[in-house]
């Protein structure tokens, strides 16, 4: 017996009626007539304020327990970022977000020395061993190892304490670097071992 005499697909009125296939886009076992998300199989019940916040196109999920679904939460991995997220450059985008928290014309940017830092926050952006400062020796150049040892002119000064703004460095013929500081009113010259790196 068909009990849909003016529907050639179907034979029964199954779940969705005659005139209406039963089917599941998703495959949550909900035919989609009944499937108030029927592209997404993690939901299917009638949405509402209390039983949904993202809507059908995103999950509920709170990754960082702060009380904020990852669909509203600026900062979804940070619970200490709420909707008042820090943009320190103000462009819109989150500091959370931003690989550019000081640039107000990027949110992205390369990594030409590939050292996870992206060249807009990266001091020596193609030193793949340095990026928060050129250091002692500037970018392209090893650091030497250790400053203790150093035989100062004239004496004495105390190397290992100071500070990197009061170095300079110039290049010499065997690679070494000739450098000096200033500590009070007399500058002190020295000999520091900063070798170009291979890069």
């Amino acid at each position: 017996v068909d009990e849909c005499p003016k529907d050639p697909r179907k034979h029964s009125p199954g779940p969705c009626g005659c005139a209406t296939l039963d089917t599941d886009s998703d495959h949550d076992g909900v035919p989609d007539c009944n499937d108030a998300c029927p592209f997404n199989p993690t939901k299917w019940v009638k949405l509402n304020a209390t039983n949904d916040v993202c809507g059908c196109a995103a999950n509920d999920v709170d990754s960082d327990s702060d009380g904020l679904m990852d669909c509203k939460d600026p900062c979804p991995l940070d619970p200490t970022q709420g909707l008042n997220a820090i943009d320190t450059d103000s462009d819109g985008m989150p500091d959370c977000r931003d690989q550019c928290p000081h640039d107000k014309y990027k949110t992205i940017d390369g990594d030409s020395d590939s050292d996870d830092v992206p060249d807009c926050e990266d001091k020596c952006p193609l030193d793949p061993l340095k990026w928060e400062s050129g250091g002692f020796c500037g970018c392209g150049a090893l650091e030497p190892k250790s400053t203790v040892g150093l035989t100062p002119s004239p004496q004495p000064f105390s190397v290992p304490v100071m500070m990197k703004t009061d170095i300079t460095c110039s290049e010499t013929d065997d690679g070494s670097f000739i450098s000096s500081a200033t500590g009070g009113s007399l500058v002190y010259n020295y000999t520091l071992r900063c070798v170009h790196s291979a890069t």
